[in-house]
């Protein structure tokens, strides 16, 4: 009975263990999307500027 008890044991401890790694990968995953995310709106932000602005130049030569 006691060495069934110490299965049970080790097997929640086993468990435990694969949940907490899958869980710290998942969230390495995630950091590496949201760092992306960050990078990717940051470079489209600039672009818009640039387009944007040199939209208004043109217009404002364009009425010269």
């Amino acid at each position: 009975m006691n060495k069934i008890k110490e299965d049970i044991l080790s097997l929640r401890a086993q468990a435990r263990a694969a949940r907490y790694l899958a869980l710290k990968t998942w969230e390495k995953e995630q950091d590496k999307d949201r760092q992306m995310d960050n990078v990717t709106s940051f470079v489209l932000g600039i672009a818009v500027a640039l387009i944007v602005g040199i939209g208004y130049q043109i217009h404002i030569l364009g009425a010269l």
